[in-house]
Parts: C-alpha cells; sequence; structure tokens
C-alpha cells in the first residue's frame, strides 16, 4: 500500500480545500469556504521538480474557490482536520475542470493522471499491522518523512468517458481504489455537484469495514501525460445524517 502512497497519499489521495467553518448544525463536522488554506497542508513529492500551485481564487457568480494549476506536475493538499467516516459518512462538494488529459488513463500506471480527485485517506496505524508491513510502512516514513495511508478512496474526475461512474483498482496498489464520479470533457467548464456516502463506498470496494481516522487530499496531477489543466473546488463538507 505503502506503493500507492505515492500515489494516493503521495499521490493518490488529496487536491484543493479552504479553511473549514464549525457549522451550527450538529450533523456537519465542517464546510468549506476556501477562504484561505490554513487548514490545509500542501505535500510536494520528493525528486519532482514541478508542484502543482493551489491558489484561492474567486468562484464565478461570487464566492471563493480553491483553484488548482497543473502543468506537467504533481502535488497535494491534505486536510488537517481527521475524522471517523462511521460517525461522519457523506461528503458533498462543487467542481469544474478546463480540460481533461489527452493521455490520461487511470487504469494504466503510466498514464493515471486526473485534472481532480477528491479522496479520502485511511490512517496506518503500527499498532494493527504485521512486521512486514511495518517494515515496508517504516521505510516509506524514512523516504517520504511520514506514514503513507494504509487505504485511499479516489473519487476522480477521470480523463476517459468510458470510466464515468465506474469503481476499479488504483493501477497503482491494490489498497487505493477509484471512484469516477465523471468522465470525459462533456461537462469541462461547467460546475458539476457531487454527493457521496464514504461509509458504503469504502465497504463497497475493500468489503470490510473502514479504519479510523482518516483525512481528505485533494489534487490535480499532469506528472506522467505532460499536459496540464486549470482545475475548481467551490465547497466541500462532511456529515451525517
Amino acid at each position: 500500500m505503502f506503493k500507492k502512497f505515492i500515489s494516493a497519499l503521495l499521490l493518490g489521495a488529496m487536491v484543493l480545500v479552504c479553511s473549514p467553518a464549525l457549522s451550527l448544525d450538529k450533523s456537519v463536522l465542517f464546510s468549506e469556504s476556501f477562504n484561505s488554506l490554513s487548514n490545509w497542508r500542501l505535500y510536494r513529492f520528493p525528486g519532482k521538480q514541478a508542484s502543482t500551485r493551489f491558489l484561492v481564487s474567486k468562484a464565478p457568480g461570487g464566492g471563493t474557490c480553491l483553484k488548482a494549476e497543473s502543468r506537467a506536475a504533481t502535488g497535494l493538499l491534505i486536510s488537517k482536520v481527521k475524522f471517523d467516516v462511521k460517525e461522519y459518512p457523506f461528503m458533498k462538494w462543487r467542481w469544474m475542470v478546463s480540460n481533461v488529459y489527452e493521455k490520461g488513463d487511470n487504469r494504466d500506471r503510466l498514464y493515471d493522471n486526473a485534472p481532480i480527485r477528491v479522496s479520502v485517506l485511511f490512517e496506518y496505524d503500527p499498532a494493527s499491522a504485521g512486521l512486514l508491513e511495518r517494515m515496508k510502512y517504516d521505510l516509506a516514513k524514512k523516504k517520504y518523512g511520514e506514514y503513507p495511508p494504509r487505504y485511499a478512496l479516489n473519487y476522480i474526475w477521470a480523463s476517459k468517458e468510458r470510466d464515468a461512474g465506474q469503481l476499479f483498482n488504483s493501477p497503482l496498489s491494490h489498497r487505493s481504489k477509484i471512484i469516477a464520479l465523471e468522465g470525459g470533457d462533456k461537462k469541462a467548464g461547467s460546475w458539476v455537484s457531487e454527493e457521496v456516502n464514504v461509509l458504503e463506498d469504502f465497504k463497497r470496494a475493500f468489503g470490510f469495514e473502514p479504519p479510523s481516522p482518516a483525512a481528505i487530499s485533494i489534487m490535480n496531477d499532469s506528472e506522467k501525460t505532460k499536459e496540464e489543466s486549470v482545475s475548481y473546488l467551490e465547497s466541500i463538507e462532511v456529515f451525517k445524517p
């Protein structure tokens, strides 16, 4: 899985978000309005010269949003807020992409790039790992400065239209699953609203209950395709029924 860290956490999972404002509604854990990025940290992959650029931007129609510019680059934002998806299973957001990647193919490890991913990264716990797994994660931590996630659930805007609505394995790790909520460029340039049940999606993808805690990551990666795209995330909310 630590392989997928380099693609899920390290890659895999996260890309745009802003300062979470606590809601008076107790069913909402947090709601992002993208006024700043103070509640997120930028992860730059070791050895990668070009990093995706994340900016707080003005959203069409008013308000703010997160803008991710990627030009043959990779990088992600990871939330400082952690949560238990069994208690807060729902997420919703709005996103938009300028274009998809012509060479992008999220089923091929050589071209696994997407203009936007909203990922849920499930934390690795050394206490629950076997000896071999602990050795692998310890090596990954020495190399990357932190543990990769144990599991990753990646909601993406796929480059290929054929992938829209599909659940499939990441080409980088069996511990990382991809759910393509959108695919292709037919909706490029338009805001699209998404709502997901992370708990049910995790059980459907992996076949068991998810561990806790989890964090959100957002990314726009084009390092493999050597292309460029700009994506936007207007809001993201974590809540329970």
